[in-house]
């Protein structure tokens, strides 16, 4: 809430933002007449036109005490992004809901950019357990409902991206969608009402549809209620807009589930987004955030190197592969960037060296405590897999489809009681035993991994059996080969002489193209 002096000064913001001031009007003659009769006059002058009530409320002590004691006169409150000014904006949004106190709100969204939706709704989000009615354009927005009696609260935001130009061209003629719908297509700009407080439903989640550039973090207030934000870019022309999205994050302190997406009617990863100043972009700090999805996307380095997620549980890395082209791009020269020493093969070399660099940073730089790892149409280098799995003390479920890992990497997994560690006291009877890589490692499913061997797996599966025995990991209670070439049928025969009778073993084999 504001304090006198906070909001005489926001008044002054708002009343500079008014389109007319009655002071070019005597109020001589209207000081003689009845309280009565000037508040009628107020309410029917701030219903044609509710921006006036600051400049009422200046004119002299009569007329500012009338408005400081009836907040029912400032019931309505008009946002609008002509002329925008973020702070004037906010401030305005704050004086409507200081004065009205208690009272529900009329809000009105007066919205010409697409642009300008985000930043309008942080502002109308500092009261939105008194909204009543909102008024916006049906092409902008959606706002989804429940009833369960809770505190109304913002919980779940939806953004879809849309490129500049198809955004342009399909305005000019809104009264027509296009015959292939987009997701981020929110039809003709039709103006429409929600109703929130007359049938007790809560807001919930709001989906702003069709955003071309997310706003600075100077432009936005925090958007303090919501856990779960999802960034869908439907671009053919360009990978997801790294550089708008990790400077935009920082308004979500309370996030948990994050999702970034880039869906295109091809279903094709586009080229990477390249900035020469990306080492210099301040990272997001989320200290709440447990799950990261990340679908489709090119410019993974970028994204995983610029976010601080100590409390990540679950990743889910899905169809950011690229082909086999080599972007020409200067490495930052950060430590891995060198060569894979193994030489494996990879048919996305890459995308490989990109994810595996983000990987490094993310968690070098909060050592989060992840759980579950899911890698789909997503890959690393082998001293990737080995460096990332050195780390990942907690994670109890790998799942992987259609990478080039190689032997050596399922080579690292497993765990021998008679490796001695380079260094260890000469003599001893068996030395000190290298840590096990994976600890707690429990559901395993490799999916189209081609180059992996039966034998490989049989070995990896056999010494972590024999750990469980003693104690050193945790036992398999899961394990899943799908369409892996070389692994076969007599490699899963002998997987099932080893494998813990409770737990799950499943196998399909794969087939030539």
């Amino acid at each position: 809430m504001l304090h006198n002096a906070e909001l005489a000064s926001t008044q002054r913001a708002a009343f500079e933002c008014t389109p007319a001031s009655p002071r070019s009007v005597s109020s001589y003659s209207l000081n003689t007449l009845p309280v009565e009769l000037l508040i009628l006059i107020f309410t029917f002058g701030i219903a044609d036109n509710p921006d006036i009530a600051p400049a009422l409320s200046l004119v002299n002590r009569q007329w500012r005490a009338i408005m400081l004691d009836l907040p029912s006169l400032w019931r309505r409150l008009h946002l609008s992004d002509a002329n925008f000014n973020a702070q004037r904006l906010r401030d305005k949004a704050a004086l409507w809901f200081a004065r009205t106190r208690a009272l529900p709100l009329d809000i009105e969204l007066d919205t010409c950019c697409r642009d300008s939706v985000l930043p309008l709704l942080s502002y109308m989000l500092l009261g939105v357990e008194r909204w009543r009615d909102v008024s916006y354009m049906h092409s902008r927005l959606r706002f989804s409902t429940v009833r369960d009696g809770e505190q109304p609260r913002l919980e779940s935001l939806l953004v879809t991206l849309a490129p500049k130009k198809t955004i342009t061209s399909d305005l000019q003629n809104t009264s027509t969608p296009p015959a292939s719908p987009r997701p981020w297509w929110g039809g003709a700009d039709v103006p429409m009402k929600k109703t929130f407080q007359a049938n007790e439903e809560r807001l919930k989640q709001i989906y702003v549809l069709g955003v071309r550039c997310l706003p600075p973090p100077e432009h936005v207030a925090a958007f303090d209620s919501v856990t779960t934000l999802v960034l869908m870019s439907s671009s053919t022309e360009c990978d997801f807009p790294m550089h708008q999205v990790v400077p935009f994050l920082s308004a979500f302190p309370a996030l948990k589930d994050l999702e970034l997406s880039n869906f295109n009617e091809l279903f094709l990863v586009n080229d990477p987004e390249y900035r020469p100043d990306c080492p210099s972009l301040r990272p997001a700090v989320l200290p709440h955030l447990q799950r990261l999805s990340i679908r489709g996307i090119c410019s993974s380095r970028c994204i995983l190197s610029h976010l601080t997620t100590p409390s990540l549980r679950v990743l889910s890395l899905v169809h950011i592969n690229s082909s086999s082209v080599y972007y020409d791009f200067p490495h930052p020269g950060e430590h891995g960037d060198s060569d894979d020493e193994s030489g494996d093969f990879s048919r996305s070399p890459w995308t490989d060296h990109a994810t595996g660099m983000g990987l490094r940073r993310l968690f070098a730089r909060a050592a989060p405590p992840l759980r579950e790892l899911v890698m789909d149409y997503a890959d690393l280098r082998t001293k990737d897999f080995r460096w990332l799995f050195a780390r990942l003390d907690h994670l109890e479920l790998f799942h992987i489809v259609a990478s080039d890992m190689s032997d050596k990497v399922l080579h690292a997994l497993e765990v021998d009681s008679d490796v001695v560690v380079a260094g260890s006291a000469e003599g001893s009877e068996a030395g000190a035993q290298r840590p096990a890589i994976l600890p707690r490692l429990t559901c395993l499913k490799l999916a189209k991994c081609q180059k992996l061997t039966g034998d490989a797996v049989v070995r990896m599966v056999s010494s972590r059996v024999r750990a469980a025995e003693s104690g050193r990991v945790a036992a398999f209670t899961e394990l899943i080969t799908t369409e892996c070439l070389q692994v076969t049928e007599r490699d899963h025969q002998e997987l099932q002489a080893i494998f813990p009778p409770e737990g799950r073993l499943e196998y399909a084999p794969g087939f030539e193209d």
